[in-house]
C-alpha cells in the first residue's frame, strides 16, 4: 500500500499531476536510472546508476543511513525530461505550474516503480520525497526525486508543512514477512 502526505503549496500540483498520470508514461532518460536497478549496499537501498556518488561520502557524512540514501538517490526530474536541455523553449516553461505538474508526474510515474523494485529486494517500507522549486529568489528552477528507507528512529523529515516549496510524500508500508509455521 502507498500513502501520500504533501503540504499545501504541493495540493494544486498533485490535481494537474492527476490528470496527466492517466496518460503519462515514464520519460526515457528517468526509465534509464530504473532501468539500471536497485542494490543494497551496507544495509542501505540505492539506485545502481548513482553509486558512482558514493565516492568517499559515507552514511556518517550525511547523519546517517537515512540521509546517506537521500543524498546518494537524488535525481533531477526536470533535466531528465526527455529534450529538456535541447528545447529553445524550456527556459520560458521551466518554473510554469505546467512545467512543475510536468516534473511531478514523472516522479509519481517513478515513485510506484521504485517502491515495486524495492519490495523485491527488502521487506522495509520505503519513503519516496518529490519536491519542486519554481526557482524564486534567483535560484533556477528544479525538480527533485529522491527515496529513502524509512526508520522510525531516523526519519528523513517528520514536518511537510515546514517546507516552502511544494513537497510531496509517497509512503510504502510493506507487510514484513512472517517467520516460522
Amino acid at each position: 500500500m502507498i500513502t501520500e502526505t504533501m503540504n499545501e503549496a504541493m495540493r494544486p500540483l498533485r490535481g494537474m499531476a492527476q490528470l496527466l498520470l492517466e496518460t503519462s508514461h515514464l520519460e526515457p532518460g528517468i526509465q534509464a536510472e530504473l532501468d539500471k536497478g536497485l542494490t543494497i549496499r551496507d544495509g542501505c537501498l540505492f539506485f545502481v546508476s548513482q553509486l558512482h556518488n558514493i565516492r568517499q561520502n559515507s552514511e556518517g557524512d550525511f547523519g546517517g543511513p537515512t540521509g546517506f540514501e537521500g543524498y546518494i538517490n537524488k535525481l533531477p526530474l526536470d533535466w531528465l525530461i526527455d529534450g529538456a536541455n535541447d528545447s529553445p523553449a524550456w527556459p520560458e516553461f521551466a518554473g510554469t505550474s505546467d512545467w512543475a505538474a510536468g516534473c511531478l508526474t514523472q516522479g509519481i510515474l517513478l515513485g510506484h516503480l521504485v517502491i515495486a523494485a524495492a519490495a523485491e529486494l527488502t521487506d522495509n517500507p520505503i519513503d519516496v520525497w518529490i519536491h519542486v522549486d519554481y526557482g524564486h529568489d534567483e535560484e533556477n528552477p528544479s525538480a527533485s526525486f529522491r527515496f529513502v528507507t524509512y526508520r522510525e528512529e531516523d526519519l528523513w523529515a517528520s514536518n511537510l508543512d515546514g517546507f516552502e516549496q511544494p513537497v510531496l510524500r509517497m509512503a510504502s508500508r510493506n507487510k514484513i514477512k512472517s517467520v516460522g509455521t
